[in-house]
């Protein structure tokens, strides 16, 4: 596993819409490959992003200085998380990880830089919605996050999660 000091998160620019797009689709197409498809790939796209990037959403984790994942950190979520106090909470969505740095500690990284954020902003909670899968769940439950509650959007049905900073 890397030091934690190779690890490094950066804020993504509007530069690196087709990189974070790229980043996305490979951890989508692996999991399609799996059987466990989690994103629709259009939605993936560098189109559909480069807006969400520009606007400062995602953040890049570097593994020494090589993008390895990254993921969209959000001060608000009307679509999934409409039903708590937004100006206590922030927000994580689209963790991937390249599938060459899996098992390296990227999403713990990722995890606890968001949690840093989240709380230097005055944030109480740090929220997040996955796919209620064993699996994926206890992805999260092992970086402390509670269970939350269900929602269901269509065509998703999630497991929404807190962890309280």
């Amino acid at each position: 596993m890397p030091a934690e000091s190779e690890i490094e998160i950066i804020i993504a620019t509007a530069d690196d819409a087709e990189l974070i797009s790229s980043i996305l689709r490979e951890a989508a197409e692996w999991l399609i490959s799996k059987g466990e498809k989690l994103w629709e790939c259009d939605e993936l796209d560098v189109d559909a992003v480069a807006g969400e990037v520009a606007d400062g959403m995602y953040r890049i984790a570097l593994s020494s200085k090589v993008p390895a994942g990254c993921y969209r950190f959000q001060t608000e979520d009307l679509e999934y998380w409409n039903d708590v106090p937004h100006e206590d909470s922030a927000f994580i969505h689209r963790v991937a990880v390249r599938r060459e740095f899996g098992r390296l500690g990227i999403s713990s990284a990722m995890m606890a830089n968001a949690k840093n954020e989240a709380r230097e902003i005055g944030r109480k909670y740090l929220r997040l919605d996955c796919a209620d899968r064993p699996k994926l769940r206890s992805v999260y439950e092992r970086q402390g996050f509670v269970f939350h509650s269900f929602k269901e959007r269509e065509p998703y049905r999630v497991a929404r999660y807190e962890f309280k900073l």
